[in-house]
């Protein structure tokens, strides 16, 4: 009876076994685990390095277009992945600029990460880039290249669509606005024809900067222009950000209309707040007042915003932030006190307590001292009487607004639309 068992026995167990050897079996290494060191790839090319660059290529667009989720599951790794492939492509074939502009915008227009973008296109210039905390250099591709122009033109765009908008104070944005006016000066100095006229319009941004409604419809033109050249894959997250950049400036636009603005002003006085500018009688076509990014446009302490694209692009500049401070200070556990970004305890059941409102008093929050520090001074309460509410700051202001909540999850910040 038991010799008849012990096969029984056996057969069940090899489900569960099978399982837990496929649990532990490894993943396949991928393309850059089994990547030879950079400085090694032009010597097993046995004099075929463009054609080899070429294919390292297909293989670093194909990892894109297969393996990611738009602007979601761009995690750390996948961002080391991309840029050792180019990394290799320019080993191979230093003069390839247009290798380096096409890796520049997948990690910019896709993957978000501006510091990778720029480190791209400095190693394209044969100019010190620095990756995982080690200073390289390698030769640049020949200045005389019919694109070599453009690598310049490409920084000034991730200047003015990414890192400007990475909620610094006022003075940090206008610093990285007129970094872009000079790398629009050098791209005249490489060869761009003078007809585009970016000496000038360079001199004008290094000058006089940009307002926050210029530097809207730049980032605008930026990503349109992107979004014309992108595979596929790409275009949704693209047009998702096109789109919300046009609700900002459409409520911007919308704030200081002369209809508008004495109904905002007097909703204001009396202290209401309106979830739909269309509920006003305006004379206005119905595609002007309905956000292409979603939801709609409301009226919130005086001012027009559209909450649902200030979430969506808070989002990815926050984000962005938080991984960067991350990357330097890997041991601690931070918070969003320490990208800067403060945000006051707007807990419902307060911020909308009658008692409260009547006595003028609104969360207000002390910022920390240092990196780690808890966002609140333990000798201090979080509320004082101030004589005003707190303004809507639209746009992508400098400050967090009441209408979104903000937290981390994982390794990414969350903005949504308060409730």
């Amino acid at each position: 009876m038991i010799a008849r068992l012990v096969p029984v026995f056996g057969v069940l167990l090899l489900f569960p076994l099978s399982v837990l050897l496929d649990h532990y079996t490894p993943p396949p290494p991928n393309v850059v685990q089994t990547l030879p060191p950079a400085d090694v790839l032009p010597v097993l090319a046995s004099g075929h390095r463009e054609s080899m660059a070429a294919m390292l290529e297909l293989r670093a667009v194909s990892f894109v277009l297969e393996s990611m989720e738009p602007g979601e599951a761009f995690s750390d790794a996948d961002r080391d992945h991309l840029f050792l492939l180019y990394q290799g492509i320019l080993t191979l074939d230093p003069d390839n600029a247009g290798a380096a502009l096409r890796g520049s915008v997948l990690l910019s227009a896709f993957g978000w990460r501006a510091d990778a973008s720029v480190n791209i296109l400095r190693m394209a210039r044969g100019e010190p880039y620095t990756y995982e905390g080690e200073e390289y250099q390698k030769r640049g591709a020949n200045p005389a290249h019919p694109a070599y122009w453009k690598l310049w033109l490409e920084e000034a765009a991730i200047y003015l669509s990414m890192r400007a908008n990475e909620v610094q104070s006022e003075e940090e944005r206008s610093a990285w606005v007129r970094k872009a006016g000079e790398c629009w000066i050098k791209a005249e100095e490489s060869g761009a024809s003078p007809g585009f006229g970016l000496r000038a319009a360079g001199e004008r941004l290094t000058r006089r900067g940009l307002d926050r409604a210029g530097l809207l419809q730049r980032e605008q033109e930026i990503w349109s222009q992107r979004l014309q050249s992108s595979p596929d894959e790409i275009r949704p997250q693209i047009e998702a950000r096109v789109r919300a950049l046009i609700s900002l400036q459409m409520a911007m636009a919308l704030n200081s209309d002369p209809q508008v603005r004495p109904l905002a002003d007097e909703l204001a006085r009396r202290g209401a707040r309106l979830d739909d500018i269309r509920r006003l009688n305006l004379r206005f076509p119905p595609e002007a007042l309905t956000p292409p990014s979603g939801g709609a446009f409301e009226i919130i302490a005086g001012q027009v915003v559209c909450p649902e694209a200030e979430a969506f692009l808070l989002e990815q500049s926050l984000s962005q932030s938080y991984k960067r401070l991350r990357e330097i200070h890997p041991e601690r556990q931070l918070t969003l006190a320490d990208i800067g970004w403060i945000v006051p305890p707007f807990a419902d059941p307060l911020e909308h307590n009658p008692y409260f409102r009547l006595m003028g008093w609104y969360p207000v929050v002390y910022p920390p001292k240092s990196v780690g520090e808890d966002a609140r001074a333990a000798d201090k309460p979080w509320w004082e009487i101030i004589p005003q509410p707190v303004e809507a700051e639209s746009a992508l202001g400098l400050k967090p607004a009441p209408y979104l909540r903000y937290w981390i999850e994982g390794d990414r910040v969350r903005v949504r639309v308060a409730d």
